[in-house]
């Protein structure tokens, strides 16, 4: 009998560890939900000047040995950001609506290579699952674009 070891694992949005398929040719197979195409900037959570959230301060969402990972930055910094997200959230009227906060930042930077996740290194199956109007980011562009 031949046993074939998997190694996966399953991601949600920012969670961020979707791009570690690429650097590691143990997983066998990646679950990712709603993933973009490249890395952002990490976030950090708690209470801050009455912030729920708030940008890490040049800090990559991810490191990779110790180092961080070229990241896209966001549009604004704190305590905007968590103004920007709040008031999208109160228009929307939808607790994880933020997508136009998402885009301009996206538009405000033009992405390198060295932000966009390596898919073509990953040695694994690959699902990738998102919607057309998903309310935090465009998440089916982006997985178009892998």
């Amino acid at each position: 009998m031949i046993w074939k070891r998997t190694v996966f694992t399953v991601l949600t949005c920012k969670a961020g560890s979707f791009p570690a398929a690429s650097y590691f040719q143990d997983i066998t197979l990646t679950i990712a939900l709603t993933p973009t195409d490249f890395i952002w900037q990490g976030v950090m959570q708690g209470g801050r000047d009455g912030c729920k959230e708030w940008p890490a301060e040049g800090e990559s969402l991810l490191s990779y040995r110790g180092e961080p990972l070229p990241y896209i930055p966001f549009v604004c910094q704190h305590p905007q950001y968590w103004r920007s997200v709040a008031a999208e959230r109160r228009r929307t009227g939808d607790m994880i609506h933020a997508r136009k906060f998402y885009e301009d930042s996206e538009a405000a930077y033009s992405i390198t290579e060295a932000e966009i996740i390596k898919v073509e290194d990953i040695h694994g199956k690959l699902l990738l699952i998102g919607a057309e109007d998903d309310v935090l980011w465009k998440t089916a562009k982006y997985i178009w674009r892998m």
